[in-house]
């Protein structure tokens, strides 16, 4: 394996802090090296502004009785209680039988941007992801 798919996986995989306080809440899915996409539209940080662009990331799905997590580009994208209304803020659905989608207004987890966000990673646990956040669609 070269050096570049080695580092890319690893970045689709939790660091070994973040898993053990997942399975210290009670781990009822996790899903790690998950190919997937990231979709920005109309989408403002202090250090990135585009208006389209969409591109690969490897990342991981955490779910637990507390908490959802989702982990990209070897970082926390996601972090969020599962009981507060921060989920019901999100768009969580299976598409096809092996892909979960999420969607979300950037503004409603970070104060400091702003646009549309959308992940997808294949995971023969969609349709348990989707369950577990009460997917609406």
């Amino acid at each position: 394996m070269n050096l570049f798919a080695w580092a890319r996986r690893r970045a689709g995989r939790l660091p070994a802090e973040l898993r053990s306080e997942l399975e210290a809440e009670g781990v009822l899915v996790l899903a790690e090296e998950l190919p997937g996409t990231l979709t920005l539209r109309n989408y403002r940080a202090p250090w990135r502004y585009t208006s389209a662009s969409k591109e690969t990331v490897t990342g991981a799905v955490g779910v637990t009785d507390k908490r959802l997590v989702v982990w990209a580009q070897g970082r926390s994208v996601l972090d969020v209680p599962r009981l507060a209304g921060q989920v019901a803020k999100l768009e969580v659905a299976a598409e096809g039988a092996d892909t979960i989608f999420f969607g979300f207004a950037a503004e409603d987890f970070h104060a400091d941007r702003s646009g549309r966000v959308e992940f997808r990673f294949c995971t023969i646990e969609a349709a348990r992801i989707a369950e577990l956040l009460g997917a609406r669609g």
